[in-house]
Formats: structure tokens, sequence, C-alpha cells
């Protein structure tokens, strides 16, 4: 009897089994994976309010500046940039969320973008309004992000905004 007759069954058995196992694995790795990143979007329209994250989220604001304007020079914006400010109005639901904002073209080039609430600009958001989502939070505040963009940059943007509990959903906000 040859070594191939008297293997037959094991060898049947890593057949099945080996891409059965690496199967199983990497689904786990796979589901994991997407249930921890922004894939889910509910696409708001401008001046809509959204429930997510455990807080209605509404764009009251939209307002940008170029370089060579009085309030551009005021906060040193960069040559061949804009800058992009969003006033949201967030109520929260019993304390507010934590949340992650970018700034994404809809069409173009499709570039993203973080807030510039890091940058070296001379600028913060004005009176009571906040540059981030403040968890301790309990009643309706409003919160002012800033980015600063390429002068290029598409007319049709995006806000997205991720709560760390609701993911994979984000919200969309068309601006």
């Amino acid at each position: 009897m040859s070594w191939f007759r008297r293997n037959l069954v094991a060898l049947v058995a890593v057949a099945v089994l080996l891409p059965a196992t690496l199967a199983v694995t990497f689904w786990n790795d796979w589901v994991g994976y997407w249930d921890q990143r922004a894939s889910v979007p509910t696409v708001v329209e401008l001046g809509a309010e959204a429930q997510y994250g455990g807080a209605a989220w509404e764009v009251t604001d939209v307002r940008t500046a170029e370089p060579s304007s009085e309030f551009g020079r005021s906060i040193g914006l960069p040559a061949d940039t804009r800058f992009v400010s969003v006033l949201l109005e967030v109520t929260p639901e019993q304390s507010s969320p934590g949340c992650q904002f970018t700034l994404r073209e809809e069409s173009g080039r499709q570039r993203t973008w973080n807030t510039a609430d890091l940058s070296p600009l001379d600028y913060y958001p004005q009176g009571d309004d906040s540059a981030f989502c403040d968890s301790e939070r309990t009643d309706p505040y409003r919160i002012e992000v800033y980015f600063v963009v390429p002068v290029d940059v598409s007319e049709e943007l995006v806000l997205t905004i991720e709560v760390g509990e609701s993911l994979p959903s984000y919200l969309r906000m068309r601006l």
C-alpha cells in the first residue's frame, strides 16, 4: 500500500479544515475591523437635525475666508489656503458624547482634513462656543470646528462626525 493511500483520510481532513480555519480567523478580524471603522453613513442635508450618538446635531452656519481677506490676515492664514468654519448646535440626550470631526470633499479629489484647532493660527472659537465635544455637558451647546484647506478645494464639502460608541455608524453632514 502506498504512502498516499495510507494517509488519504488525513490529507482530506487537512484540505478541508485548513481553509475553514483560515476563513473563520480572518472573518472575525475583518468583522472587527469594520465594526471599529466609520463605514455606515447617515447623510444629513444642510440645516437638518440628526440624532446620533446620544445627541441631536445641526449645522447652523458655515463660513469661509481667504488669506487676502481682513479676517484671513488677522489669523495668519497661509497663502493658497482657505479657512472653513462650521458651527454646530449640539443637544445631548443625557451627557454629550465624545466625538471626532473631519471635513471631506464629496466630489473632485475627495480629500479629507482634520480640524485645525491645534494649528498655529491665531484663532479660537468666540464666546461660549467650544472647539470640541465636551462629554461633561448635559445642556445644549455650540461647537465651532474649523479647518484649513487648499484654495482649490471643491465646493461640495461634508462634515463627518464620529462617536466611538456608535461606530460603525457616523454622520455625513452636507455643507
